[in-house]
């Protein structure tokens, strides 16, 4: 489904660089026109240019409905993230979505109209169709020496450590994590499949995918150098799937790296609260007043808070019965009840 995307895009490409070309020559088209010999050629011509321009408002239409397809059905939960729905009757609707796309030419063709041609010829499609499955393999030879934790001990102990670090690997939606992450290394595969995999996942992310937390752990877990940066709306909205307590909140401007995570929160009474959050375990405690937070995957984070809205990020000082036994007489003393109160 990947490869007939990408010749779909090739295709529209060639369908513009066709229009082009007609516009470029036009005036050899427009001479045509002086001579009732020559007219039929002229008329042809003008054909083809209206054939060719509502060809190209349906490939935006092609692309646009391809796109907010995997996309809603990335970001709603679909099988390709969660594992739920029927992913093959979708995958054969998609599939021939861009078949259908790629031979429209052919179509308008057949109902009269002069458009020209495109696409690429058998030999291409198995010349490519080869790389394709050469990259794949490429592809699973180096995952299975990234996951590792498999020896030369057997075939099962080799299955079985191939399974538990793949499982281990792809959390949920790590595609559409990759797809978002600024700088730092990847945790998807590489080669082709990873290639094909991204794209997807920006399609979901820009179609409101919201990211796991295993997936936002994958980066905020990691050191600075290493981890690379999420920010954006697709921050924004995935923020409480790996900090809990900052669920039902108005958060913007989320940035999310390597043991640090930053954000602007808005309260209910219209108050703008700038947050801070530092993992316990790269960073000394600070000395200031903060609050500790516990992420989704277990860690401890210091939070610390500046803004007219702060004291609602801070823990309310807790009294004992020491306190009050210690100020409730001192109070008394300084304050007496007057005599004449019942």
């Amino acid at each position: 489904m990947g490869w007939n995307y990408f010749k779909l895009l090739l295709e529209t490409v060639e369908r513009y660089i066709v229009v082009g070309v007609l516009c470029y020559t036009s005036p050899l088209a427009f001479s045509m026109g002086a001579s009732k010999a020559t007219t039929p050629v002229f008329r042809s011509w003008c054909r083809m240019v209206g054939s060719q321009l509502l060809l190209l408002v349906m490939n935006v239409w092609f692309l646009r409905g391809f796109n907010s397809s995997m996309g809603a059905y990335i970001g709603n939960g679909g099988a390709l993230s969660t594992g739920y729905g029927s992913v093959f009757l979708w995958l054969f609707c998609a599939l021939a979505f861009l078949k259908t796309a790629q031979k429209f030419d052919s179509y308008l063709a057949s109902i009269g109209l002069n458009v020209a041609q495109t696409g690429s010829s058998m030999g291409m499609e198995l010349l490519m169709a080869a790389r394709v499955v050469t990259g794949i393999g490429h592809g699973a030879r180096s995952a299975g020496n990234v996951f590792g934790g498999a020896t030369a001990t057997g075939t099962g102990a080799a299955a079985s450590g191939f399974a538990s670090g793949f499982a281990n690997m792809f959390k949920g939606n790590s595609y559409v994590r990759d797809a978002v992450v600024q700088g730092g290394q990847r945790m998807g595969a590489g080669g082709t499949i990873g290639f094909v995999g991204r794209a997807f996942g920006g399609m979901a992310a820009r179609n409101g995918a919201q990211l796991t937390g295993d997936s936002i752990a994958s980066v905020a877990a990691r050191t600075p150098n290493m981890s690379g940066t999420i920010a954006g709306d697709i921050a924004d909205r995935s923020l409480a799937n790996y900090m809990p307590h900052m669920s039902g909140m108005n958060v913007s401007g989320t940035e999310i790296t390597g043991g640090q995570i930053t954000a602007k929160v808005v309260g209910a009474d219209g108050k703008e609260t700038s947050v801070a959050m530092y993992s316990a375990a790269q960073f000394e405690k600070p000395d200031g007043p903060h609050s500790v937070v516990t992420a989704s995957d277990g860690s401890q984070w210091y939070q610390m808070a500046s803004g007219p809205g702060a004291g609602a990020f801070y823990d309310a000082p807790q009294f004992n019965g020491i306190w009050n036994a210690l100020f409730i007489p001192l109070i008394i003393r300084l304050f007496p009840v007057p005599s004449d109160w019942t």
